[in-house]
Formats: structure tokens, sequence, C-alpha cells
């Protein structure tokens, strides 16, 4: 039974992050075809698994533990203002569309 379970979560999250990392899902999600084109700190996946994380804390103190659990090793971190710039450039339709993601 354990065993089964595990299996089943492995699955899901490998479900997630194929969905999450697929570029078919951030051409269809991006405002415009020219957001998300070169290789940023902030690219497509990183700003929605953010997005997606349980927002507590001040909106700095939340990118930097982000980035210290995600990416210890960025070489700098971006400011908020970087990261509301950024989530302009995803449609928000894309949440309903990860919410149902087994569809």
């Amino acid at each position: 039974m354990i065993l089964t379970l595990k299996k089943i979560t492995i699955f899901i999250f490998k479900k997630i992050q194929i969905q999450l990392f697929s570029e078919v899902l951030k051409n269809e999600y991006k405002v415009s075809l020219k957001h998300f084109t070169r290789n940023r700190k902030q690219n497509f996946p990183f700003i929605l698994l953010f997005m997606l994380n349980f927002l507590r804390k001040s909106l700095t103190m939340e990118i930097d533990n982000f980035i210290s659990f995600l990416k210890p090793n960025i070489g700098g971190k971006f400011t908020k203002s970087a990261f509301v710039q950024a989530r302009i450039k995803v449609k928000p339709e894309v949440f309903k569309k990860l919410s149902n993601f087994n569809r």
C-alpha cells in the first residue's frame, strides 16, 4: 500500500514537472510572443512555481526564501519589482489549466 502511494505521488510530481516545463504551456500562456524568449533568472516555470507557492511573508522575504530553496547558486537575486513585471507576462488562465492537468 505504501509503495503504491509513493509511486502515485512520484507519478503526479513528474506529470506536474513535465507540464510546468513544457514549451507548449509557455507558448500558450505567455501574453506576447516576445515574452520569455531569452534565458533569464525568472523563466516561465520559475515564475509559475513562485506564484503557486503559498505566500505568507513579505514579497521580498518570500523571493529570498524561494531562491535559496530552489536555486541556491543562482548568482544574485531578483527584486520584487522584477517579479511583478515578469508575472504580468503570464496569462492568468494558466492556473485553470494547471488545476486540470490530469484531465
